[in-house]
């Protein structure tokens, strides 16, 4: 293991100098001349910041490792300022698991007390381990001002209650938190995070109204938020307003037994960037969206029983997003929209919308709905369709009624997942002949046609053939 980790090192410091010019091309050859085993340690006597920056290249636990090396690595590793630390905590067996865990908690406070640099601290627990414990390393780190930190663990049972620690409202130096856990996590009534710019929370539930109002209200200067998979147990509203916040990632928000309706209102009045996947049962509302750029709306099912409902959550959001310039729908949103034929036309107008990203479904159901959100884009520029292998414009669109983007200002278009088929290269052909100011159409071959090279050479035969003669340009890749 030494001689191996002497080559890395040797091999790593050898290039450090030659890109400092640091050591002649004579010196670099005669080091080439000598074997690892028998040469002088030369790497060791390296300034500590050329050192420094070979340990920042290796994982946490290689560069632990580093200490049986030799006196001046000792405690260098502890001098890093990233550190991502794994340990797996044996599940059969009480002994095993407790060692791992004590070693695990030993390390990290070996390190927070040896070192005032630290500037990343990740720590990713395989197994399981109890609540106390995982409140204990959480307190440990925020004693040491960490900045960035990012825990992931498991629970020992489903039901562990996990606290979150008062140390968090002294906690003025950290600026991004990751949690990512199954506990049922329960607030103070004095949390803060007065500094805190990032939050990511994964899997995590929140046991009462109080617990997600006082978390959501306690970070003042707040600029993202990602909220993936996380629960919510007897919180019927939630009113938070958030002046700073800048984009909010809402993923598989669910609510917990006993089912019932939950309305959550977000007061973002500088919001740029909205990534939501709509629950239902969740009445979402946004206040003063009117600064959303970026919106990306996703529905995670669909299901018939429960179609009114959906349909109204849809339109309600997207009627909050009429001034945003990049939207995203999904194919569940497109296929809701279209079950909606008669309400559609309560959708709004997307003035402002530039570019469009939608994702289609393997059959025609979803194209209709794409056709009336085009009529409600008059400035759109970009058009990407992700689909399955259904693409088809509406032929019995006239003159008269064509979206008014495809005759003005629709430039660029791009398609994915293309198969080829007849559907598809008619859609291509409506483009060219009614887009009049476009000037590019990408298309990304699906992986079967790829792999098909006769095929693939007939659609691109058919494609040129369409191009002849026309100022757009078909590229096909």
């Amino acid at each position: 293991m030494l001689e191996s980790l002497m080559r890395k090192f040797t091999f790593l410091g050898l290039c450090i100098e030659i890109m400092t010019d640091a050591i002649s091309l004579s010196k670099l050859s005669k080091l080439q001349r000598h074997n690892v085993g028998n040469m002088k340690d030369m790497i060791s006597e390296l300034p500590e910041g050329v050192l420094l920056y070979i340990l920042s290249f290796l994982p946490t636990k290689d560069a632990v490792r580093t200490t049986i090396l030799a006196k001046t690595w000792r405690y260098l590793w502890t001098h890093l300022s990233v550190f991502d630390f794994e340990v797996f905590c044996h599940q059969h067996g009480s002994k095993p698991k407790q060692k791992s865990e004590n070693r695990l908690i030993n390390q990290v406070d070996n390190l927070l007390q040896r070192s005032n640099r630290v500037e990343r601290l990740c720590i990713k627990v395989r197994g399981t381990i109890d609540a106390q414990k995982a409140t204990s390393l959480l307190s440990n780190t925020l004693l040491h001002k960490v900045p960035d930190l990012k825990l992931s663990i498991e629970i020992e049972y489903i039901n562990d209650m996990f606290v979150l620690p008062n140390s968090f409202s002294a906690s003025q130096s950290l600026n991004n938190l990751y949690l990512e856990f199954d506990f049922n996590l329960n607030i103070g009534d004095d949390i803060c995070f007065p500094s805190l710019k990032t939050l990511y929370l994964s899997h995590i539930c929140f046991v009462n109204e109080k617990s997600a109002q006082r978390l959501l209200s306690g970070c003042p200067v707040l600029q993202e938020l990602t909220l993936f998979r996380c629960s919510l147990l007897n919180v019927k509203q939630i009113n938070v307003a958030m002046s700073a916040l800048r984009k909010l990632t809402i993923e598989g928000l669910g609510l917990g037994y006993p089912f019932h309706n939950c309305t959550i209102k977000f007061d973002v009045g500088n919001l740029l960037s909205l990534s939501y996947t709509i629950n239902p049962a969740i009445n979402f509302f946004l206040v003063n969206p009117t600064s959303i750029v970026d919106a990306s709306i996703h529905l995670r099912h669909l299901y018939q029983q429960n179609e009114q409902l959906h349909i109204q959550s849809v339109i309600e959001l997207l009627s909050r997003l009429s001034s945003v310039k990049t939207l995203s729908l999904s194919n569940y949103i497109l296929q809701c929209l279209n079950y909606a034929k008669d309400t559609l036309h309560l959708l709004p107008s997307f003035d402002n919308l530039m570019h469009l990203d939608v994702f289609l479904d393997y059959f025609r159901t979803t194209n209709e709905a794409l056709a009336s959100i085009l009529c409600k884009t008059p400035k759109l520029e970009v058009l990407h369709i992700n689909k399955g292998s259904s693409l088809f414009f509406d032929e019995g669109w006239t003159s008269n009624s064509l979206p008014c983007c495809l005759k003005s200002s629709l430039k660029l278009c791009f398609i994915s997942n293309f198969h080829g088929n007849e559907d598809e290269i008619r859609s291509v052909q409506f483009l060219l002949e009614n887009a009049t100011v476009l000037e590019y159409i990408n298309i990304f071959c699906s992986e079967y046609l790829s792999l098909n090279l006769e095929e693939l050479a007939d659609v691109r035969n058919q494609l040129q053939h369409l191009g002849l003669g026309r100022r757009c340009i078909i590229k096909l890749q």
